[in-house]
């Protein structure tokens, strides 16, 4: 651990102020599902939610978590019903 610069923390299991920010992305995931009404299944429920997070913007890194990880944005509904006009355009040029 220490050739690799890794430094072990330990922290008292199960309080939520030693983990804030895995504690706000629950508190965050049981209010989306809550409120995610129109969902018939918990599974369906849960994906909605996961594409919803893993596509926004996140306040520290100014990236959305898909892109970090994938290096690409993911497709929304949104990209259905607004084209993307550059790439068309492109395409006819």
């Amino acid at each position: 651990m220490r050739n690799n610069g890794i430094k072990h923390i330990r922290s008292v299991p199960y309080h939520p102020a030693t983990n804030g920010s895995a504690e706000h992305f629950v508190k965050t995931f049981k209010q989306a599902l809550r409120a995610a009404l129109t969902e018939k299944t918990l599974s369906l429920k849960v994906t909605n939610f996961l594409l919803a997070y893993r596509t926004t913007l996140h306040g520290m890194t100014g990236e959305a978590p898909a892109v970090l990880l994938m290096r690409r944005n993911l497709r929304m509904k949104l990209d259905i019903l607004k084209p993307n006009i550059r790439k068309q355009v492109e395409e006819k040029q």
